[in-house]
């Protein structure tokens, strides 16, 4: 596993299929990376969103928080049950642009311990 993306999330049912979608349609085999995303106690349908998404994206995966503890709690959730080389972490009202790959190879070539990629955040009503 190269890549692990970590996004926290609490009632984000407006953008989490934009941001997923954003992630799972880089140029990356899904075999090299995996999405963690981490249910702060939503209680809107973004659970069932995601759930609904996953049967599509076997590379995503829902952990659900039992109480909500805000992002820095799920963040490092995420990083506990994270198995990527490499972390990213993603806002759920965030969009992930193009770059990824070039950045991923970069890192592996200089063997950098961070890079910065691109992200667009989505502004939120």
């Amino acid at each position: 596993m190269r890549l692990s993306y970590i996004v926290p999330i609490y009632n984000g049912k407006d953008y989490i299929i934009r941001c997923l979608d954003s992630i799972c349609h880089q140029q990356l085999p899904a075999q090299d990376y995996e999405v963690i995303v981490i249910d702060d106690c939503s209680t809107d349908n973004t659970r069932d969103i995601i759930n609904d998404y996953i049967t599509h994206h076997p590379q995503v995966r829902l952990l659900c928080q039992p109480e909500n503890h805000r992002q820095g709690a799920a963040r490092n959730w995420g990083l506990k049950e994270a198995k990527g080389e490499y972390i990213s972490f993603v806002d759920g009202d965030d969009l992930v642009l193009d770059g990824v790959v070039s950045a991923l190879q970069w890192a592996e070539t200089t063997n950098a311990d961070m890079v910065y990629c691109s992200c667009y955040h989505e502004k939120t009503p």
